[in-house]
């Protein structure tokens, strides 16, 4: 009911002669049903004129709800008052007609407030949109000048460890930025598209790790929308794994295909990425992206399964949805892929 008469509320104030000439036609119509009732209103001859009122000052303002408050008055009294025809009324027709009067003023009056109320939150809904959108446009620069200096930092270092710790770092704030610049596009907070989401995510990692190597990143997502912060997390996830597939699955300039695939299964959602290269080593110390990849999955209240595959290694990453996820209405799914002519099938 509150979208409703927020949404019935004209957002600019219509011209007087507008507001004045419309409001005339509101109470011509509930003049118009009140004729065709008739009987079945004669001990309520100012029923249906109620609404009338309230109609006319939520639409325009207290002045059109005076309006049409006068105007139901004198039209019950010379129609739907007898005598019809006359204003010839006695003292307790007078008293309804006082009466219904200051009703009619007061829901004037208060629908005003009203008014004032919702345009009051408009303006500071605006505001509020205004500085979200900028305090993003400031987050993303930020990140990417923090990213920036990182891969500076790295072209500077002579430890290979080192230098590739910074980019893997540099690749992280790449996603949070890559994250705010998608998210001002909807609604703060809003429900975001995984789909295309994790297809950039995955196609932005190949352009930059693949090099010459033959490797194919296959995409395969849900439309599922979800929350901008599970969103965040869930993107953060697809690069760490996706990355350790790039760089550890294929040595040698091995080529292959690394297989992501972002789906729902009942109350839960997975992320698996799978890939046919060296394949899992049991006795491979954990990284700071695996330890990033778990505290992202427990913070989601979710869990970390690392298995081998019969060509490869598969890690598949689930935690619970929300209630109001929704699964977007199209084909099913969503595929990318990009083909490379000497990727190992």
């Amino acid at each position: 009911m509150e979208r409703v008469i927020i949404a019935a509320v004209p957002s600019r104030r219509a011209p007087a002669v507008v507001r004045y000439a419309a409001t005339l036609a509101i109470l011509a119509a509930f003049f118009g049903l009140r004729l065709l009732l008739g009987e079945q209103l004669r001990y309520s001859p100012l029923l249906l004129f109620i609404p009338a009122v309230f109609i006319s000052a939520l639409l325009f303002d207290k002045w059109a709800g005076i309006l049409a408050t006068v105007g139901s008055v004198l039209l019950a009294a010379y129609y739907f008052i007898p005598p019809l025809g006359s204003f010839a009324l006695n003292a307790d027709q007078v008293l309804s007609l006082v009466l219904f009067l200051i009703i009619g003023l007061a829901i004037s009056a208060v629908v005003e407030g009203l008014r004032h109320s919702v345009a009051t939150l408009r303006s500071a809904e605006r505001q509020k949109s205004i500085l979200l959108e900028e305090a993003a446009h400031r987050t993303k620069n930020d990140l990417t000048i923090i990213a920036s200096l990182l891969a500076m930092q790295a072209r500077a270092q002579s430890d290979e460890a080192t230098r590739s710790a910074l980019e893997a770092a540099v690749g992280r704030v790449h996603i949070l930025a890559q994250a705010q610049d998608r998210f001002r596009a909807t609604a703060a907070g809003g429900p975001q598209n995984l789909a295309a989401y994790v297809e950039d995510i995955c196609n932005g990692l190949g352009e930059l790790l693949r090099g010459v190597r033959p490797i194919a990143i296959r995409v395969r997502a849900e439309p599922i929308e979800l929350g901008a912060s599970e969103a965040v997390s869930l993107g953060l996830i697809d690069n760490e794994l996706v990355t350790n597939a790039l760089k550890y699955a294929f040595p040698d300039e091995q080529g292959g295909v690394i297989d992501v695939a972002v789906q729902r299964a009942g109350k839960q959602l997975r992320i698996v990425v799978a890939d046919d290269g060296a394949g899992c080593p049991q006795d491979a110390a954990e990284g700071l992206g695996s330890r990033l990849v778990r505290m992202l999955a427990a913070q989601l209240g979710g869990k970390v399964v690392r298995r081998p595959s019969k060509r490869g290694c598969i890690v598949e990453v689930s935690f619970p949805l929300a209630s109001d996820v929704r699964t977007r209405e199209g084909n099913g799914g969503y595929e990318a892929f990009a083909e490379f002519p000497h990727a190992r099938r």
